[in-house]
């Protein structure tokens, strides 16, 4: 692109080569790890996953109430990471501490003596949290590799670790672990991750020696400014991932919450396949062109394009095939998770999408922007969705969510108007309008689908959905298609940039 410099190319050419790399291993870790949660799902029964969610979603606000997001305000000083990561370690280290010790304080005097989850939410809550500690010490490490766009380097260690993470759960639950191969495998995947980020950056950079002259006022006072945004940020945020299922489980039952948690997981499949890739990689970018109107103008377009591609077909085809693919994979006790993960398409599409614009404001810096319209949908999901829960039990509380995420996707496009240009007719209407036309054709092909065996009606299922998504997204964009593929090859090939 005209007025690149060789330096940029080449920058670009990594960061394009390792998102390549982190959707690769990021697939080939997540259908290793989905390998486990069938496994599991057909071991446990829902009431220990209701547990295992109910402690995840307390440690999901305690680590939400002390985040200040330091590793953001580290990449944000990107001349001087490695100036102050001493002391973004002894901080971060400091604020996991402090939120571990709030955990295990949370699970013996308020958890543990809950008649239904107390012991074994307390025992999960306590594992969790430990872990978590170590997961926050090795933040600085991440995010010097993120400073230095490996990419590939942060793929392979993720995909490892969720490797790692299965195989050791699948173990567990044919040795007659039962709960806790669950909880381990979460708790295995920790170790890995952390063990593996410290050993890469060790070996490009030796650690340097802690002490405390290493630790500099001025650069910690700067950090914890920036973070203050953040931390109220990360706060609503923890709330809105968090606490929809401490309502299921706090009004409805274990049992329930295990139903939900699954549901919920599955929704969260087009974030988890696409989104958090992209996202991931996106936020240095966004950082990178944060004073440069047109680029970050055309990398965030081309994000929410990628992402609304992929995130649309995704929820879609879930929602149609997810009664053949709980009676093949799990079984018919599972059956009650269908109904919710339909209900909950229109939180599938929009997580993503939301995700996206949370990268941009992070990469930004405007982390202020974030508060304002995740406030509005955190006080809509505590006052709506208990009522709705009990008034409508699960389902309820998924229709809550649905308009949480829509109210939140209409303020998050508002705000990220002031920084980008997107024609956001043009970007979403495309994928919409082929999801629609997918949609009919698998609908209009049920009869002759539906006398087929489990497996080969899920086959055909998805091929119907996927050749009237395609047909219509080619006939629609098929020169940007085309362009943006060339593109993508071009920077495989030879760390040309086009953002």
């Amino acid at each position: 692109m005209p007025g690149f410099d060789e330096k940029e190319d080449s920058a670009f050419g990594r960061i394009a080569r390792g998102a390549a790399h982190t959707l690769g291993s990021t697939f080939v870790g997540r259908l290793v790890n989905w390998v486990a949660v069938v496994v599991l799902m057909r071991e446990l029964n829902p009431e220990d996953f209701g547990h295992v969610a109910m402690a995840a979603a307390i440690l999901g606000i305690v680590v939400g109430a002390r985040n200040l997001g330091l590793h953001l305000a580290l990449i944000r000083h990107y001349g001087q990471v490695d100036q102050l990561a001493p002391t973004h370690f002894v901080l971060n280290t400091a604020l996991g501490t402090a939120g571990t010790i709030v955990a295990g304080l949370l699970a013996y005097f308020y958890v543990l003596p809950d008649p239904e989850m107390g012991q074994s939410v307390a025992a999960s809550l306590s594992v969790f949290a430990l872990f978590d500690m170590l997961r926050t010490a090795a933040q600085t490490a991440e995010t010097q590799l993120r400073r230095d766009l490996e990419f590939t380097s942060l793929a392979h260690i993720h995909a490892i670790s969720l490797v790692l993470a299965a195989a050791g759960g699948i173990i567990l639950a044919y040795r007659g672990a039962g709960y806790w191969a669950y909880v381990f495998s979460h708790t295995i995947f920790g170790v890995g991750y952390v063990a593996l980020y410290v050993v890469q950056i060790w070996r490009r950079r030796p650690p340097w020696p802690l002490r405390l002259r290493d630790f500099d006022p001025a650069g910690a006072r700067e950090l914890m400014a920036y973070g203050y945004w953040i931390w109220i940020g990360a706060a609503l945020q923890s709330l809105l991932l968090n606490a929809d299922r401490l309502i299921v489980g706090a009004l409805l039952s274990a049992r329930a919450l295990g139903f939900y948690e699954r549901a919920h997981t599955l929704a969260h499949l087009p974030t988890g396949a696409v989104t958090n890739v992209i996202t991931g990689v996106m936020n240095t970018v966004f950082a990178r062109y944060q004073s440069d109107h047109e680029r970050l103008s055309g990398a965030f377009r081309r994000a929410v394009r990628l992402v609304a591609r992929s995130a649309v077909p995704l929820s879609l085809v879930l929602a149609i095939e997810i009664p053949r693919l709980t009676l093949l994979l799990f079984d018919d006790s599972w059956s009650s998770i269908v109904g919710i993960l339909r209900l909950l398409v229109i939180y599938s599409i929009c997580r993503p999408l939301l995700e996206t614009v949370h990268a941009l404001l992070r990469g930004i810096g405007d982390a202020r922007g974030m508060v304002g319209f995740a406030l509005v949908q955190t006080v809509l999901l505590l006052v709506a969705t208990p009522l709705l829960a009990r008034s409508h039990g699960l389902e309820g509380v998924a229709i809550g969510m649905n308009a949480v995420a829509l109210i939140g996707i209409a303020l998050a496009f508002g705000r990220a108007a002031r920084f980008v240009d997107v024609p956001w007719a043009r970007t979403l209407a495309p994928p919409l309008l082929a999801g629609v036309a997918g949609f009919g054709l698998r609908l209009a092909a049920e009869a002759v689908i539906a006398p087929l065996p489990d497996l080969p009606a899920v086959i055909a299922g998805v091929a119907c959905f996927g050749l009237g998504y395609a047909a219509v997204l080619l006939a629609l964009e098929r020169e940007s298609l085309v362009a943006e593929f060339r593109t993508l090859v071009a920077v495989l090939r030879k760390g040309e940039d086009s953002f």
